[in-house]
């Protein structure tokens, strides 16, 4: 016996039939089909059964069913193909019956809109460049706008502090020729009171009379020490003097300054005395 032919194929796509044999693009919204089929197998045709396999979905070939149609819903976008075969009474195989159809992919994943997509991701990316561009021109100028400011601040600043610094050295040199004008004021008399103490001494007869006249002549000399050292300051400020500092021992200057003050000392009856359990403590002074 003979095979039976191939079963006749039908389908339904919606409300749209469509038949065998033919190759259908179907749009998305329409993934939802009916498959109808039936053997040519006219001895008992209830005994007749079929096999389906929809190429791309199922994974293998379903089992032997009488029905006489099949459905499938929601089917992805894709190429398919349905096939189909039959078995009748005698258990012969059918030719198999083939339907290959496309489902398109959506309105929103077509390749026209992909280059919508694509346009507008691009527009997207220039304005905002555009508008990044903007923004760092107008912080640009803004910036350049506080520079400006700043740097006119600055040079008002500058031209502040160059005037306070030259005030300042009028005042310095002003305070330099004070010290000298007032030492030169105060040597003169001072070098003339020495002179008298010394030409005094010789026709003092009485000792305490004597210690009280060097003791005063110590004090003028100190005082005359201090004027030189005013002096000294003024030089020293106009620049017209290098401080030298050299390692000397400062017990005798200490004793000689307390013996200085030992005559005011003693009008306020105060006990002024200098002890030093070394008599040679090294330090830098001039």
């Amino acid at each position: 016996m003979t095979s039976p032919p191939a079963p006749l194929q039908r389908g339904e796509q919606g409300n749209s039939p469509f038949e065998g044999g033919m190759s259908t693009m179907l749009p998305y919204t329409h993934n939802a089909l009916r498959f109808q089929f039936a053997a040519s197998s006219f001895d008992d045709p209830t005994q007749n059964r079929y096999q389906v396999f929809l190429e791309g979905f199922d994974e293998n070939w379903s089992n032997w069913i009488a029905e006489t149609q099949k459905d499938y819903t929601n089917i992805p976008e894709g190429d398919y193909a349905f096939r189909v075969r039959a078995k009748n009474i005698y258990g012969h195989l059918s030719e198999e019956g083939r339907y290959q159809f496309t489902i398109l992919p959506p309105w929103y994943r077509s390749w026209w809109m992909y280059l919508i997509y694509l346009a507008a991701a691009l527009g997207g990316i220039f304005l905002i460049v555009r508008v990044r561009v903007s923004q760092v021109e107008q912080r640009t100028k803004e910036l350049e706008k506080i520079v400006v400011v700043r740097t006119a601040d600055l040079r008002k600043e500058k031209e502040k502090t160059e005037q306070q610094a030259e005030a300042l050295r009028e005042l310095n040199t002003l305070k330099s020729q004070f010290f000298a004008n007032i030492s030169h004021e105060f040597r003169t008399p001072l070098t003339l009171i020495l002179g008298q103490i010394e030409s005094l001494l010789p026709n003092l007869k009485q000792e305490k009379n004597i210690q009280k006249a060097k003791m005063a002549l110590r004090n003028a000399g100190q005082l005359q020490r201090l004027i030189n050292q005013l002096l000294d300051l003024s030089k020293f400020d106009a620049h017209q003097m290098t401080f030298r500092a050299s390692e000397q021992n400062i017990v005798p200057l200490l004793r000689h300054l307390t013996r200085s003050f030992e005559s005011l000392a003693e009008q306020k009856n105060i006990t002024l005395r200098f002890e030093s359990s070394r008599e040679n403590i090294a330090v830098f002074f001039e």
